[in-house]
């Protein structure tokens, strides 16, 4: 599982690299693992980003983030979402 998920990890971090987008500079956390536990959450926990958040801080894999911190970059990265999203689609019809 910790293969897939670093896996996982690399595909985020290279997608947000290649639509150019930018974490804060004060951001202690990046936004790579906070879609790395939103992926988590709608894949593997059935949208349960609660259960997704204390099963990846248990594992150690990222930086401790509070629960309520983590929901509040995950709005703020929903355009992010959307475009990945969009972006996996379409790759799937070309398949």
């Amino acid at each position: 599982m910790e293969h897939r998920i670093i896996a996982i990890f690399c595909l985020i971090d290279e997608f947000l690299k290649d639509i150019g987008y930018k974490d804060d500079k004060r951001a202690y956390i990046s936004s790579s693992e906070i879609l790395l536990m939103w992926y988590l959450a709608v894949s593997g926990f059935n949208g349960n980003y609660s259960k997704a958040h204390k099963y990846i801080m248990s594992m150690n894999l990222i930086k401790k983030i509070e629960y309520s911190k983590f929901i509040r970059r995950l709005c703020k990265l929903e355009n992010v979402i959307l475009l990945n999203l969009t972006f996996t689609q379409n790759l799937e019809r070309y398949q």
